[in-house]
């Protein structure tokens, strides 16, 4: 209290200090995908993710939603066959999957284009 009021314009300098740090912006939370993302591309154990998780829990989302995350990533289950010496998925239903996971992905360059434009998209694979 006696910094504050030592000078005249001390306590102008406070108050603009105090404002001025309460601007500070917080760091926004990961989204699930966002953060299954930088687990991939950090090459995250689940121990590591863990642990950073723990020391952040509000910008980094728990090990389990990335996991939840991660299962959105592949087709209905129903469309995948595994045997003990091959994997199939049922290729309308992953060009399905692709497709909704890239409107998903490309959803507000979606929402800018015309209901003409939308109904002309086309999705063009090349195996």
């Amino acid at each position: 209290m006696k910094e504050i009021t030592s000078t005249p314009t001390r306590a102008k300098k406070f108050r603009k200090a105090i404002s001025s740090a309460k601007k500070v912006p917080i760091a926004r939370k990961y989204t699930p995908q966002e953060a299954l993302a930088l687990f991939v591309e950090g090459n995250f154990t689940k121990g590591q993710w863990e642990l950073l998780q723990g020391g952040r829990k509000e910008i980094y989302p728990c090990y389990s939603l990335l996991q939840k995350a991660k299962k959105e990533c592949y087709p209905a289950e129903d469309s995948i066959k595994v045997t003990e010496t091959s994997f199939e998925v049922e290729l309308q239903a992953l060009l399905d999957h692709t497709a909704l996971r890239l409107l998903q992905y490309l959803k507000e360059v979606i929402e800018t284009l015309s209901e003409l434009e939308k109904q002309h998209l086309t999705l063009i694979f090349d195996f």
